[in-house]
């Protein structure tokens, strides 16, 4: 009270009742004080700045919470009114008559089903933000009250708003037979070519569609678009398509296909057969057969079609039981078709199986003057543990006693691990090391001439897991002939699923013009692997090599396979990102690739140029 009386004496000469002033500094709506104040007021210099400061304090309460005074605005007014299948304009809400902006917001459902509000669908939750947004495309027909509240703070905190309701009316489309703007027309193609019709068609709701040949109707064909692939003469005749929804139906125009047949065919022979198979489960299995005279394929499983197999080559990815089978393939020119020889595919269900792997590189090759051969490898594998033993040899001296003239005097070797600017070893005379002698035997490897023959070896037990180049050059700088090896030095009675492999192998070198480059590999295990093998010369140019070679032309001997082009096959496209290969972006690049299918056994890929000679890279790659 003494503060009080203080302000009363120090404030007299205000000549206004002391409650009033009281009132006023601590912003009390007294009303009935300042109703009685006011004569007084009326006739002060200070009246109408006291009559502002009662205003202001009458208006505190509102400037303070979110209660009372608020109001839910929307750029739509509630109620919106929408249809079924159409969007919504997007509707901001927000709350005004605060003296802030709200920090969150508590919408409770049912929100209209297809449509979101910030995010928020069903029966709603909390929005951190001081607007709501409400879009999509209503799914269901109904009337939907929402109940939305808003706080002054983040999470629901601080002061809140009253509820507000906004409505939403959703009704169904207004139904619609079904018209047709565009009927298919009629096409004439040559036997073997791909054929589409199409239908251009709206009703409401949209309509389904069936296909028909002949009045027959067309399995699966329930598309605006029927694509036949490699049409043949059996595929000639009348195609009409049903359009249809629950207010009507009807039927197209009909759209005659005409088959032409060539009068004189080159007769179709398959180059390669099919090549029975067995792996283990999730295995990547390809059956190739290629035809002379074939314009068009269709592969089947146990006498049935499979769906879009209609190339030479059939990738079955994820080997599973309901895969397995007897597998053919149907090549036709449009006069004649031929049937391949069936090849099974069987999954290996005896344990513990010994997966294919590679197990080999060598590369037998002249080394110029001064030349430096680099090869590659990466150590892996998914569900792989553990550390890799590798055998790493580059022969000279030791090829004469087996027939090799004009033998390299003098290898050495290096071995480098990715990445790394040391090498992890190197080798320049082997001179009999016990150790190299037993790793020799233990993978089958040639034995050396001498213990003082100048051939290079390196055996490492357990390196880590990744990529590793091998150098090979003449410690005098000398051309001569040599061989280079990789090989995986676990013992096949040691290899399990879970044991590092080579998934890649490579070798970068110059081919002379008119020279082969010969790279051997084996296949170990009891099983099939599935490789990807490529012969890149004009792919090196994105590295900023420029003596690649032109026209690299890839033979795989072991199977009957060869490419000179790839032609940016889409099967060997996804082979290739499967397993992390540098992407060849131009499909007519005159690169060459193979995807095989390989039974545990030894193959020779020769690349060679069509025309000039450069440097190549040859790669032999594990597909999973």
């Amino acid at each position: 009270m003494k503060l009080l009386s203080s302000l009363w004496l120090r404030c007299h000469w205000l000549h206004l009742p002391g409650a009033v002033l009281i009132a006023l500094l601590q912003r009390t709506p007294v009303l009935r004080l300042a109703t009685l104040a006011e004569e007084r007021l009326a006739s002060s210099p200070l009246g109408s700045v006291l009559r502002s400061a009662f205003a202001t304090t009458a208006s505190l309460g509102v400037l303070h919470t979110l209660a009372g005074a608020t109001q839910l605005t929307a750029s739509t007014a509630s109620p919106l009114r929408a249809t079924v299948g159409t969007a919504i304009p997007t509707v901001a809400m927000t709350v005004t008559g605060a003296q802030t902006p709200p920090g969150s917001f508590l919408v409770t459902g049912p929100i209209p089903a297809g449509l979101a509000i910030s995010g928020l669908t069903g029966n709603g939750g909390t929005f951190n933000g001081a607007t709501l947004t409400m879009t999509g495309t209503p799914t269901a027909a109904g009337t939907y009250a929402m109940t939305i509240r808003a706080w002054e703070k983040a999470n629901r905190t601080g002061d809140v708003s009253s509820n507000f309701t906004y409505t939403v009316v959703v009704s169904a489309p207004a139904s619609a037979a079904p018209s047709i703007s565009a009927q298919p027309a009629s096409r004439t193609v040559d036997a073997g070519a791909s054929v589409t019709f199409a239908v251009t068609a709206s009703g409401s709701p949209a309509p389904v569609y069936q296909w028909l040949k002949d009045g027959a109707t067309l399995a699966a064909a329930t598309n605006a678009t029927l694509t036949i692939a490699g049409a043949q003469p059996t595929d000639a005749g009348t195609y009409t398509v049903v359009v249809s929804n629950p207010s009507g139906s009807l039927t197209s125009s009909a759209a005659v296909l005409t088959v032409n047949v060539p009068t004189t065919t080159t007769p179709v022979t398959f180059a390669a057969q099919p090549a029975a198979q067995v792996v283990t489960a999730g295995s990547t299995v390809v059956f190739n057969a290629p035809a002379t005279g074939a314009t068009s394929y269709q592969w089947n499983r146990n006498g049935t079609a499979v769906a879009g197999a209609t190339s030479p080559m059939l990738v079955v990815n994820g080997a599973t039981a309901a895969q397995a089978g007897t597998y053919t393939v149907v090549a036709s020119n449009g006069a004649t078709s031929v049937t391949s020889n069936a090849a099974a595919l069987t999954l290996a269900t005896a344990a513990p199986v010994d997966i294919g792997h590679i197990v080999n590189l060598s590369i037998l090759t002249p080394l110029a003057l001064g030349e430096t051969m680099t090869m590659g490898t990466v150590l892996g594998g998914a569900g792989t543990v553990g550390n890799k033993a590798l055998l790493a040899r580059v022969a000279g001296p030791s090829l004469a006693p087996l027939g090799v003239a004009g033998v390299l005097p003098d290898p050495q070797m290096s071995l480098v691990a990715a990445g790394a600017s040391a090498p992890v070893a190197t080798n320049n005379d082997w001179l009999g090391a016990p150790s190299l002698s037993t790793a020799f035997a233990q993978v089958g490897a040639f034995a050396y001439m001498s213990s003082f023959s100048k051939d290079a070896a390196l055996y490492q037990p357990a390196l880590a897991p990744g990529g590793y180049s091998v150098l090979v050059s003449d410690a005098t700088g000398a051309a001569g002939t040599v061989i280079a090896e990789l090989y995986d030095e676990t013992p096949s009675s040691a290899f399990t699923a879970t044991t590092p492999r080579l998934i890649n192998v490579s070798v970068l070198k110059n081919i002379a013009t008119g020279a082969t480059l010969t790279a051997g590999f084996v296949i170990g295990g009891t099983t099939s692997r599935t490789v990807l093998v490529r012969a890149i010369g004009p792919g090196l140019a994105q590295f900023g090599l420029s003596d690649f070679m032109a026209d690299p032309k890839l033979v795989l001997s072991g199977v009957t396979a060869s490419n000179d082009n790839w032609g940016g096959d889409p099967q060997i496209t996804a082979a290739g990102n499967a397993v992390g290969a540098f992407a060849i972006a131009a499909a007519a690049s005159k690169d060459a690739m193979l995807l095989v299918t390989l039974p545990p056994g030894a193959y020779t890929a020769q690349v060679s140029g069509t025309g000039p000679g450069g440097t190549a890279i040859v790669e032999v790659y594990e597909v999973p």
